[in-house]
Parts: structure tokens; C-alpha cells; sequence
């Protein structure tokens, strides 16, 4: 929003931090889509079954998560009120394949596959192995297909066996296993909270529930002999030789049975996805590993592609020009420049006889721009940031704001982009206030401060800015409002930062503005609001501090003035007028009232009794630093005949006083928050009407102050929608999305129904140690694998090791270590991606053996 001509505009604002995200939101502003024409996606790689599950895409048109850590290609929101309260479920029936693929999955963000990498370029899902390295499982590969009714080369009249069908059948959610108390033997002796959550639908932009119900969800209990399943299949390697026609049809054929259909589990990409950029530039050469990870040798090289036409491209020819990649005789692969919104291609690699898959995302123009100006923008961002590390939160949040507003100049220039990203604003320093609002994000994200964006209405168009969480409280933050600001001060005109849109409230930035704040009011702070603004009132407090001090420091002065800046609803003049004649003896003088942007100014003229100050006491005090069994942070104020002493008294840079208290003749002073970790240097001053303090050595002392590590909690996946959270102690606290924090009381918590909500943990402040750094835990969940699964020759063909099974309403999972499951009993069994560190099951589907 322009501080003086408004113009209308349309924006685009993504629903993450990065440049790339999930989707985007347009509506009107001097702000639009982040460092794209296009529809871009995050384009960070961390799925390779299906599309990913994410409960926390609840965002309106006012949000931005704080999800940069995780790559989410296209995700679910589990909590939508789309999804017409039933789940879909899909049914595959042995004889003929029922294909679900084609369905309307409720919950599924449609439109195009951009934000997938893990979809074909037929549009179909990716079947792809799930590096369980990552996601806390088996780290092997697919297992082989082994029909001895059919050699592994010959696919005659395969696709005569295979009918597909729209039909979709609608069911209950699948139920799960019994959630185990932990997933180690050894740990059976400890104890384990349980937390259910709510997984509500609740969309609204400007509520957020806090409260958590019970939804845990019924698990069966009927439980099958392990001999009622069937010995699992193993395959051994035979050499197989093809022509290279035999290899692009069998590589054609897998769109109607599964993309491991002919793969072996001693052979494996080294990397199941890639990205590269579209511009020639950016080759990647492909590898195709053994059991013990070594390259294989021999390998041929196929690119599949749908546009213009479906078709197999062997490495020996060259690709048209619609084709974005192109691929050499030894896997090295490179995009062509492009201006479409996605193009996936599958990679193929034929190793005697056997077919291996990855998918390759090329870039387009556009994204390739918005990347690398993304990746300029980070690397500015470090090095701006790069000393700031052992710094309070709050310190760090005012530098990057200090930053911002001292190097960035607003500047429209009309094209509704290249004004808007954090790029224009970390690197051109010309932009408008969304790059603003993503450039002071970035700073956020780098610095590990949980910050998100807010929309409103300014002037009666739209303006964006920051919302800023310290120590569990949240802040506004509008650094365009304060880029370079131009006030008068000593009847002089100046340009600096003034700091009023810095850490304030609801009330404070409302003056002009219309906007849904969706923090609730009980977790917006109260204690760092005005952070920078000397002779804030906040409380009662506060005004008494004032007082003492600014009349203790004016006793000689001809300019006899009690000066104070107040919130812009602020009417109580009262009150501060008799705590003024409480200290002084006499009425508060001719009152002088103005305005300091979105804050006011408040200030009299006082005059002070003189039986207060005739006889003025001088008093030498002593500052030391001392502990105690409660804190390790304490200034011990020692004199001789010391008046009554209190916080109103008190002074402290460079900290935080939390309480003063008297210890016989001494003081002691509780300090928190300090500026920086380390060693770090505070000043103590003292004021009280009618006496003079002298401190030692200037009052300045200095702490070694020590901070807790960051938590390393684990989440370990149970079913679909729960989870244990690990690695505990009685220290930490946690909570799920913007939820308010919950003491850890146990080595670990069990949290049901929590779907992909992000899970912050923290170690509590202590005697000797300040609060950690926050740790944050996003599970992952892979969506329908129904694409891939699919019934053939009375086997489920599409599966993997990284998937499990079981016969319908029956309590235990069977793990998957083949690619295929015969021989199976008649029955219902459903089958889904296993859950593991970080990760939850995924909806199961179900298939039925006749």
C-alpha cells in the first residue's frame, strides 16, 4: 500500500514464504503473486508416492505459513470443508482393474499438476520409492515381479487384461491399528502422555480454536494368524536382452499396470526425483545404483514423454523441441527453455532387462527467474544476518526491520511483479509493500522466528504486512509504514525509523485499517509492544517509572516537562495527572497532546514541592552480579541507607527486569531476556524524587548468559492422522499450528488426530539457561495410492517395501517387501504407504480379492 497515491492493483499472495508454494490467492493490492507470472510451486523434492497431505493449508487470504522447511508439491487439506464430511475411498476389484485415478478425490487441490513433481506427465500419480533413510523406515528398494506363468519379457496381449473404470465407491475411513506405546522394545517401561486434538474444519480467517477434543479414532481389534497370509514372493536376477523397440513398449505398457512392473529391488535410482532448470544450462547426470549404492555400468537411457504426443525417445535421438529435456548416452540430462506451467517427464533406465523410473521436473522460464532470484535473495539474507546468531529474538527481529527500512525505498513501477517480491526488496531495494512484507519474512525464516503475513484494507484498498511471534506472543510489524519515515523533531524535519509499527497490537495499527486478525487476542503480546518507543505507557506502572525517572533527571532543567507516548485509544489523562502530583506535590501543569503516527504523545508541565528537593540525599551504590537458588541472573544493589526500592525505581539496558525484591539491606534485581547470548553487558540506573544514585563503575555489569540446545524430538508416524512425539523431557513444552504452548511432563506424547499440522517444540527457561531456539516438526502424508495399486492376474500388482497391507477390519499391518502380493484369500484388504519418522500413513485404499 502507497503512503500517499493509492492505486488498485491486483494480487496474487502465496500461502507460504518462499517464492513457490502450493497455490496462490489473488485479490486486490499493490501486491502480487511472489516472483512469478506463473502459477509456481515450492520446488523443494520430498515426495514420491502420490501427492502430500497438508492439515495446515487452512489459510485465508490474510496467512502465510511458516512451512519453508518442508517441500510440499501439492497438498490435501484434510481439515477442508470441502471434503463434505465423508472421506472417499477406492475399491479394486480382482478380474477387471477399477482405476480410480479419473475421480474427483475430495480434498485434492485441482487444477494442473504444476505443484505435483511426482506426477507422470499424463497426468497420472507417481508410484515412486519413498526414501525411508529420511522417513525413518527401510531403506530398500521395490522387490521384483516374478510370474512363472509369464516370462518377464514377454507383455503379449497384456493390456487385453486390464479394463479400466471410472467407478468410484464412497466408505467409512479405513480403521487402525492399536497405537503402540512405542516402536522399540526396549522402551516399553516409559511413560507416554496421550493428546488428543482437534482436526477441526474450522476455516474462519479470524478464529483459531485452541481447544482440543478427544479424536482418537476407533482402531480394531480383531486380530488374524500371521498364517493366514501368504508367503510374500522373492525374485533373482536374470539377465534379460531387448531390442530398443521392445524397451519403449514395455516402458508404454506400464501406464496400465504399474510403474515397477518390470523393476528389479537390487537396482535403484540414487535419487527418485530431480528438479533442473529449463534454460540449457542446468544438466544433471542420472545414476542407477546397486544394493551397496555403486553406479551401475550398461545402463540405457529413455525419456517418456505425453506433450506433444505420448512417446518414448531412446538417448541416441534428439527430442523435439516441445519436449523440454533431452537426455545423453551416459544419463545426463537437460531442460530446453519453456513457458509452460509444468512439465514432468519420466526418465527410464534399462539394465538388462529390467525398467527403472524417475521423474525430472523441468523449470520454466519463469520459475527458473524467480528461483534464482529466490536463491540471490537468501544468500543477501545470510549475509546480512550472518553475526546476528547468538542474538534474542526480538534483537534479531529489530535489525532486520532496522534494515528494511534504512535500505529499501517504496517505488511503484506498474507491472504487478517485479515490485513485489522479496528480491525487489533484498536486492534492488525498490519495491512495494508486499516486497516489503516478504523481504522482512525471508529475514524471519532465516532467523528461525515464527512470523506469518496479514491482509487488510488501508484507505479502502489493500496493504500487507507481518504478524511476528516472541515468546508465544504475537506482533504486528508494517515496516513499509516506517521505511525512511519523515517527522519533525526538535522543530527540525528528519528522516529515520520511528519504530511505531514495530512489535504493536491490534489496536495500535487499526487507525485507517480494516482486518481479520486470525491470532486470538489471548496470544497477542503485551510485553514487547513499543519494543523501541521510549516513554511507552502500558500500564500504571509504567507512568510511575516515567515520572520517578524523568523528574529525577529534571530537577534543574528549564525544561520541566513529563513526557509520554500512549496508544491511540488512550483517554485515562486522569490517572496520570494524579500519579503526577502523588510524586511531584503539585498539579500536573498545561498538558500539550499530538500525534506520533498511529500512536499519540502526551506531555506536561510539572512542578515539584520543594520540601522534595531542598535536601536532596546522595547515595553510592554498589551493582554486583549475584545468584541464587532461583535464578543465575541477578544484580545484587547494595548501599548504605537505601530508601524503599522498586521496579518503579529501577532501570536496566540490556535486559528485561522481571521482579525486584528486597534481601535485607540489599536489593536484588531479576533479569531476563537479555539482549544477546554470551557474553552480554547490561547498564543499571536508579531513580527516586528526592534522592541522587551514584553506581559504581556506571552501573555496568556483564552475565555469561547460556541458552538451552534446540529440542531434538523425533515424530514417529502411527496411522493416518496420529503420532509420538519422542525424545522428551520434563523441560520442554510444545504446541500444534498456532495453538498455545503445552508443559511436556514425559519422554514422549502421544497426539492423535493431528493430521500434517506443524508441531513446534521448545526447551523451557531455567535457573542457569534461557529458553532454546524453537524446533519445528512438520509430518508428512502421502496421499491415494490408488493410481498405482491396481489388481492383475489375481495379484495387487503397483506395491513396494515401503508400503503395508492387511485383511479389512483386522488390527495388524503386514509389511510389503515384493512388488507384487499373490496367492492372497479371498477377502477385503487394504493397502497404504507405512508411516515413519516424520511421517503418517497414507489413506489406505481398498482391494478385493474374488
Amino acid at each position: 500500500m502507497k503512503k500517499n497515491k493509492i492505486k488498485k492493483l491486483s494480487l496474487s499472495l502465496l500461502s507460504g514464504a518462499s517464492i513457490f508454494a502450493a497455490g496462490a490467492f489473488v485479490f486486490s493490492c499493490e501486491v502480487s503473486d511472489n516472483n512469478s507470472k506463473k502459477n509456481t510451486g515450492k520446488i523443494t523434492f520430498g515426495v514420491t508416492h502420490g501427492v502430500v497431505v497438508d492439515d495446515d493449508k487452512k489459510t485465508n487470504a490474510a496467512t502465510t505459513d511458516i512451512d519453508g522447511n518442508v517441500g510440499i508439491p501439492k497438498v490435501i487439506d484434510t481439515n477442508s470443508n470441502n471434503n463434505d464430511g465423508e472421506e472417499k475411498k477406492h475399491t479394486i476389484t480382482t478380474g477387471n482393474l477399477i482405476d480410480n485415478s479419473q475421480g474427483n478425490h475430495t480434498g485434492v487441490i485441482p487444477k494442473t499438476n504444476f505443484d505435483n513433481p511426482n506426477q507422470n506427465d499424463n497426468g497420472t500419480t507417481s508410484n515412486l520409492n519413498v526414501d525411508k533413510q529420511k522417513n525413518g523406515g527401510n531403506t530398500n528398494s521395490t522387490d521384483a515381479f516374478n510370474d512363472k506363468d509369464k516370462t518377464h519379457n514377454n507383455d503379449q496381449d497384456i493390456n487385453d487384461k486390464i479394463t479400466n473404470s471410472n467407478k468410484n465407491e464412497k466408505d467409512k475411513p479405513a480403521a487402525t491399528t492399536t497405537l503402540p506405546i512405542s516402536t522399540n522394545p526396549s522402551d516399553k517401561n516409559k511413560q507416554i502422555s496421550k493428546e488428543n486434538e482437534n482436526n477441526s474444519a474450522d476455516n474462519s480467517a479470524n478464529k483459531l480454536s485452541a481447544n482440543n477434543k478427544n479424536n482418537q479414532e476407533v482402531r480394531p481389534s480383531k486380530v488374524v494368524d500371521s498364517s493366514f497370509y501368504p508367503t510374500q514372493p522373492t525374485q533373482t536376477f536374470n539377465e534379460i536382452s531387448m531390442q530398443e523397440q521392445e524397451i519403449k513398449n514395455k516402458i508404454l505398457s506400464t501406464k496400465n499396470l504399474a510403474f515397477n512392473f518390470y523393476s528389479h529391488p537390487d537396482f535403484k535410482f540414487k535419487e527418485t526425483s530431480s528438479i533442473i532448470k529449463g534454460d540449457g544450462k542446468d544438466a544433471k547426470r542420472l545414476e542407477l545404483v546397486d544394493k551397496s549404492g555403486h553406479p551401475v555400468e550398461g545402463v540405457k537411457w529413455f525419456i517418456k514423454a505425453q506433450y506433444p504426443e505420448e512417446m518414448v525417445y531412446s538417448s541416441s535421438e534428439k527430442t523435439p523441441q516441445d519436449v523440454s529435456i533431452s537426455i545423453t548416452s551416459d544419463g545426463v540430462v537437460t531442460g530446453k527453455e519453456h513457458e509452460q506451467e509444468q512439465r514432468n517427464y519420466q526418465v527410464w533406465a534399462e539394465y538388462k532387462g529390467y525398467l527403472f523410473r524417475t521423474i525430472i521436473r523441468v523449470l520454466s522460464k519463469f520459475e527458473v527467474k524467480a528461483l534464482n532470484e529466490e536463491t540471490l535473495s537468501i544468500e543477501k539474507v545470510r549475509e546480512i544476518t550472518k553475526n546476528w546468531h547468538n542474538l534474542s529474538d526480538v534483537i534479531k527481529a529489530r535489525n532486520a526491520y532496522d534494515w528494511i527500512s534504512k535500505n529499501v525505498k517504496y517505488q511503484e513501477r506498474g507491472d504487478l511483479v517485479s515490485d513485489q517480491t522479496a528480491y525487489s526488496c533484498l536486492i534492488e531495494n525498490l519495491c512495494v509493500c508486499a516486497g516489503y512484507a516478504k523481504g522482512f519474512q525471508m529475514f524471519m525464516n532465516e532467523l528461525n522466528i515464527p512470523s506469518k503475513t496479514i491482509v487488510g484494507a488501508l484507505r479502502n484498498e489493500w496493504h500487507i504486512w507481518n504478524l511476528v511471534e516472541l515468546e508465544g506472543k504475537w506482533y504486528h510489524v508494517d515496516v513499509t509504514w516506517d521505511a525512511n519515515t519523515e517527522f519533525t523533531k526538535y522543530g527540525k524535519k528528519t528522516r529515520a525509523t520511528s519504530y511505531t509499527y514495530f512489535l504493536v497490537n491490534d489496536n495500535d495499527i487499526s487507525p485507517g485499517r480494516k482486518f481479520n486478525n486470525y491470532i486470538p487476542k489471548s496470544l497477542m503480546g503485551e510485553k514487547y509492544r513499543g519494543f523501541q518507543l521510549e516513554g511507552l505507557i502500558k500500564s500504571e506502572e509504567d507512568i510511575r517509572k516515567i515520572v520517578e525517572m524523568q523528574v529525577s533527571a529534571k530537577y534543574n532543567s528549564d525544561s520541566k516537562f513529563v513526557s509520554f507516548v500512549t496508544g491511540n485509544s488512550f483517554t485515562d489523562h486522569a490517572m496520570v495527572e494524579r500519579i503526577i502530583k502523588e510524586k511531584t506535590g503539585h498539579d500536573a501543569g498545561e498538558k500539550h497532546t499530538g500525534y506520533r503516527n498511529n500512536f499519540r504523545t502526551l506531555k506536561y508541565k510539572f512542578s515539584i514541592d520543594s520540601s522534595k528537593i531542598n535536601n536532596i540525599k546522595t547515595i553510592q551504590l554498589k551493582a554486583d552480579n549475584f545468584k541464587n537458588d532461583k535464578s543465575d541472573y541477578i544484580i545484587k544493589v547494595s548501599g548504605v541507607d537505601l530508601p524503599t526500592l522498586t521496579k518503579e525505581n529501577i532501570w536496566v539496558k540490556g535486559a528485561y527486569i522481571e521482579k525486584v525484591e528486597q534481601s535485607g539491606n540489599d536489593y536484588l534485581v531479576y533479569l531476563s531476556n537479555f539482549n544477546n547470548f554470551g557474553q552480554s553487558d547490561v547498564e543499571l540506573s536508579v531513580y527516586k524524587i528526592g534522592y541522587k544514585f551514584n553506581v559504581d563503575n556506571l552501573g555496568k555489569l556483564s552475565f555469561d548468559v547460556k541458552r538451552h540446545n534446540k529440542p531434538q524430538a523425533k515424530f514417529i508416524g502411527v496411522d493416518e492422522n496420529s503420532g509420538i512425539l519422542q525424545n522428551l523431557d520434563s523441560g520442554m513444552e510444545y504446541r500444534l499450528g498456532l495453538d498455545e504452548w503445552k508443559d511436556i511432563t514425559t519422554n514422549q506424547i502421544e497426539l492423535n488426530g493431528i493430521g500434517t499440522k506443524l508441531i513446534s517444540i521448545r526447551k523451557k527457561s531455567s535457573k542457569s539457561m534461557m529458553a532454546s531456539e524453537i524446533q519445528l516438526i512438520k509430518p508428512q502424508k502421502y496421499s491415494y495410492i490408488d493410481k498405482e495399486v491396481k489388481v492383475y492376474n489375481n495379484k495387487i500388482i503397483g506395491v513396494d517395501s515401503n508400503m503395508e497391507y492387511r485383511l479389512i477390519n483386522t488390527r495388524d499391518w503386514q509389511d510389503i517387501n515384493s512388488i507384487y502380493l499373490e496367492n492372497l484369500k479371498p477377502g477385503t484388504y487394504e493397502v497404504r504407504i507405512k508411516p515413519g519418522e516424520n511421517l503418517l500413513a497414507s489413506e489406505s485404499i481398498k482391494v478385493n480379492i474374488n
